[in-house]
């Protein structure tokens, strides 16, 4: 390989803050890339999810049991009271009152304690600034209803965001095989298998998540970081390429623009060696 390749960095994959992922209820997740050679430009894209929001669907499921077929029959007898207080907390989290959205929820399971959508809301809203809450609140979710991907998820993020890959990636296996169709499990999952330098399944995963949802077009640029540390700068500038044409807006076009270039002078040397 090539002196201009070799000096190629393949960054991290860094994470948003926290605070974002309670107020969509999916994870935020964002990827830094390197342009190879000694001037490269480092990119970062912010990936907002296109699902929808995983706290609107639970807050419904409590209203309207028939919403969903997966529903545990032990929430058909959570008590009025409990309910009530699920509402109140619902209120407070839309008008941006968290901490005492939090209160309400941990009232909700004082009266109800095996009451799955008020441990997962607690999950999602604890995440952001207590993590070993956030899981606990998530484990007991994922128990609770053992059908449901949600829960998996989520906790497979907070594993990624803490760098805990093995345990990120065992849980995120779990969540594609509840919810195979679903693209975004697999985002993270070709996320955790790239961290953890499972390069031939992380890009299985990316290309499988990138055909069931091709909107979630950060999955392009950890492909360009695969291409790139295994040599192949062709492929690199294929995904790049389309990624340019999928988000031409960003404010990091420009860099992306420039590492497009840098790659396309690299294969045309290549060509006349």
């Amino acid at each position: 390989m090539i002196g201009f390749l070799r000096s190629v960095f393949i960054a991290a994959l860094i994470v948003q803050p926290l605070q974002l992922l309670a107020q969509i209820g999916y994870p935020i997740y964002s990827d830094d890339i390197s342009v190879p050679g000694s001037h490269s430009v480092q990119i970062r894209v912010v990936d907002y999810p296109e699902m929808t929001s995983a706290k609107r669907r639970t807050m419904k499921e409590t209203k309207d049991t028939s919403a969903t077929q997966v529903i545990d029959v032990r929430q058909l007898s959570i008590p009025k009271k409990a309910r009530n207080e699920y509402e109140k907390a619902s209120r407070d989290f839309q008008s941006g009152k968290m901490q005492s959205g939090i209160e309400h929820l941990q009232n909700v399971l004082k009266i109800a304690p095996n009451f799955y959508a008020a441990h997962f809301q607690l999950g999602l809203h604890y995440a952001p600034f207590d993590q070993a809450q956030a899981e606990k609140a998530l484990i007991r979710a994922a128990e609770l209803n053992p059908r449901v991907a949600d829960p998996l998820v989520v906790l497979g993020f907070l594993y990624l965001q803490t760098s805990r890959l093995n345990e990120a990636i065992e849980v995120l296996d779990r969540a594609v095989e509840l919810d195979p169709a679903s693209a975004r499990p697999l985002y993270y999952l070709g996320s955790g298998l790239y961290e953890a330098g499972q390069m031939t399944r992380a890009e299985n995963v990316l290309k499988k998540s990138l055909s069931l949802d091709p909107t979630i077009h950060p999955v392009r640029l950890i492909l360009v970081n695969i291409y790139l540390k295994g040599n192949k700068p062709a492929e690199a500038l294929q995904e790049l390429e389309a990624y340019l044409k999928e988000e031409p807006q960003l404010p990091q076009t420009a860099a992306a623009l420039q590492m497009r270039d840098q790659l396309r002078l690299h294969l045309q040397a290549r060509k006349s060696d």
